[in-house]
């Protein structure tokens, strides 16, 4: 039997693929994707020996290309040399790891500030938000023009401020590119609302796999309060989640009955994802991203039967060596 060899390219500013430079030195790299990280990461991994030789310096950048034909090559990402580590001990030998992310995020994006928006869309206040971090944005079509009456950022940092408004209104957020990205979590789409490719998992005896179904506990119904000036009162509003159980109600109040509308049914769709979760290995996919689609199959009728998102990809990659995708899938929530 002919073992497949993964193609490997890791292109820096002036050398069209290190991994020839770095030879048998290179000993694997890591890829993780996932749906709301803030930013994605690749870590590559050397074998060393003394005299041990310089680590990247930090901000270098990597241009990461891998597949199993050099006519079907995906590019995974544009990664920054953020944090390096040189380890050893006497039976392991040494090694020094370099781990890259897809966005330098400097200060400006963990700075503390506060501000407050007025009659805005969703997609406005991200760009605004975006602006201070010296970035673009791209909002998926779903959230961008939603109307907000009011939000306040309270001394909160420009990342975690976005990810609180995203994940009231069934959204999550990554820096990608030099770009704050938004997607609609558990939708199948890019943020440009583009399809993303369904994953068709089979099972095969060479991988590991595990589902967990109903690991949460059962909620019935999520609830989102607003102040109703009309009434002088709270008034909640109702999202059912189709399964029988308690109440789950979201802990801060909505400026408005549309938005308590959108947090209940984000937090029913929520609870619904958390209703299955699969781990499964296979070869080397070069589809794969964080937020595709997946339809398993040969893993029983009850996982069979699920409609899965993939929320988060892992590639492992031995250079000349072989290929591991690790899927960590969720049910998608929604028929």
């Amino acid at each position: 039997m002919t073992v497949r060899k993964p193609i490997l390219i890791v292109a820096g500013s002036k050398t069209p693929n290190l991994v020839n430079v770095w030879g048998d030195t290179l000993t694997k790299v890591t890829i993780h994707d996932e749906e709301g990280l803030e930013s994605d990461e690749c870590v590559l991994t050397f074998r060393v020996k003394p005299p041990f030789p310089a680590m990247p310096p930090k901000g270098t950048r990597y241009v990461v290309s891998v597949g199993w034909a050099s006519d079907a090559m995906a590019k995974t990402g544009v990664y920054t040399v953020q944090h390096r580590a040189l380890r050893g001990d006497p039976e392991g030998g040494h090694e020094m790891e370099v781990t890259c992310r897809s966005a330098a995020l400097d200060g400006k994006a963990r700075a503390i500030d506060s501000a407050h928006y007025d009659d805005k869309t969703f997609g406005e206040i991200v760009s605004a938000v975006a602006g201070t971090m010296g970035l673009s944005a791209v909002v998926a079509p779903a959230l961008r023009d939603l109307k907000i009456p009011y939000r306040v950022r309270l001394q909160q940092g420009a990342l975690d401020f976005l990810s609180d408004l995203a994940d009231e209104h069934g959204g999550a957020v990554k820096v990608a590119d030099d770009k704050v990205v938004v997607v609609e979590r558990g939708s199948g789409k890019s943020a440009s609302g583009a399809a993303l490719p369904t994953l068709k998992l089979r099972y095969s005896p060479s991988y590991e796999f595990e589902f967990e179904l109903e690991p949460r506990g059962e909620v019935d119904e999520t609830e989102g309060e607003w102040w109703d000036d009309t009434k002088g009162k709270w008034v909640r509003e109702k999202a059912k989640t189709g399964k029988e159980g308690g109440r789950l109600r979201r802990p801060h109040p909505y400026a408005s009955k549309d938005e308590a509308k959108r947090g209940s049914k984000a937090a029913a769709k929520e609870r619904k994802r958390q209703t299955g979760t699969g781990h499964v290995q296979g070869p080397g996919n070069p589809a794969a991203v964080a937020g595709c689609p997946a339809k398993v199959s040969g893993f029983g009728p009850d996982a069979d039967a699920e409609d899965w998102i993939a929320k988060t990809i892992e590639h492992e990659i031995e250079p000349g060596s072989g290929w591991i995708t690790t899927y960590e899938l969720e049910v998608k929530g929604e028929k």
